[in-house]
């Protein structure tokens, strides 16, 4: 039997009055760190299904809480699409839930404030934010309230153009004022090494950096340490995992629980750029999608104390890593 994660919602791009206030909304904290130990589950647009997803371990002992991210642009509707994730949480452990939507923010799509660029469109902006994100909790419902909105910086437009990373920045974030909602954004390690997506647009530190550990040149994360030897299939190198992490955000000066290595248990998480291990003489690139029993081993070798949050993304268009023969394909 498949289970479809992802989502869609029909999202309006037509502007409403100042979006609604909410009641029982936390007050935006960002510089608390949370004290709960918390894994992020993120997908693709198209949403996963058994087929080419590692389903989780055991997490029970590991975290205290899950925060499911809805993305805007899916192909399921918001409702299912926590309902469906909550249950694979649950049976994973978590039995706390919060839920999140993320932005449409890249340039192939319909994306995000498309009309709008800085600084003239900034009130636009940010009514067309608390449009999506009213729409959504209307769509949702009062059994999954909104917690947070997050983006993926990838292949977002640059400052002074529409929909760029300067107004969709500060558009967020006053959103997330009004609201009483979290921040969060995904991209490189290194990015994580800031308080922020662009500090020079950020007028707040935001609360989690989800860094993509399976991107950029991340191929000695899934060798041994001796940098030769691959780990086996679907297995990562935690203590690697560990000190490429700690040596990229020991300075960022924010609470342990901003920094998020983010894994991939499914989907095309294939060829690490800008191609590592075909440069150093190896035959293919690597394999980054991890297995069921290699999600589980790398929680073991990584501190919790030092990395009490951890992410998973669900990609599409692969099988799982819990079948695949051989580290690289």
């Amino acid at each position: 039997m498949l289970l479809v994660f992802g989502a869609i919602s029909y999202v309006s791009r037509h502007l409403k009055p100042l979006f609604k206030n909410r009641e029982n909304r936390e007050t935006f904290q960002n510089q608390t760190a949370s004290t709960e130990r918390t894994l992020f589950l993120t997908t693709e647009a198209t949403g996963i299904t058994e087929k080419d997803a590692a389903p989780l371990p055991d997490l029970s002992q590991r975290f205290d809480k899950a925060i499911i991210v809805y993305l805007t642009v899916s192909h399921i509707n918001i409702r299912d699409f926590f309902a469906s994730a909550t249950k694979w949480v649950k049976n994973a452990g978590i039995n706390k839930v919060e839920y999140w939507l993320q932005l449409d923010t890249t340039k192939v799509d319909d994306i995000t404030c498309s009309n709008f660029k800085m600084p003239e469109g900034l009130t636009d902006c940010t009514l067309e934010i608390g449009t999506i994100l009213d729409d959504n909790q209307q769509q949702a419902g009062k059994k999954y309230p909104i917690a947070g909105l997050y983006f993926d910086y990838e292949g977002l437009n640059g400052p002074n153009q529409p929909g760029g990373i300067d107004i969709i920045v500060q558009s967020m974030e006053q959103v997330a004022e009004k609201q009483g909602l979290k921040l969060g954004f995904t991209k490189s390690i290194k990015t994580c090494a800031q308080k922020c997506p662009h500090p020079a647009y950020c007028k707040k530190d935001w609360d989690h950096c989800l860094g993509q550990s399976y991107t950029d040149t991340t191929a000695k994360l899934y060798q041994e340490d001796d940098g030769k030897t691959l780990k086996p299939c679907g297995e990562v190198n935690g203590a690697a995992v560990q000190r490429l992490w700690t040596t990229n955000t020991a300075d960022n000066g924010m609470p342990l629980s901003y920094n998020v290595p983010l894994l991939c248990l499914g989907g095309n998480c294939q060829g690490d750029m800008p191609g590592y291990l075909m440069s150093h003489g190896s035959s293919c690139n690597i394999d980054e999608r991890l297995s069921t029993d290699g999600f589980a081993n790398m929680l073991k070798e990584i501190d919790a104390t030092k990395f009490p949050n951890i992410g998973v993304w669900y990609g599409n268009n692969s099988s799982s890593a819990n079948s695949c023969p051989a580290r690289c394909k």
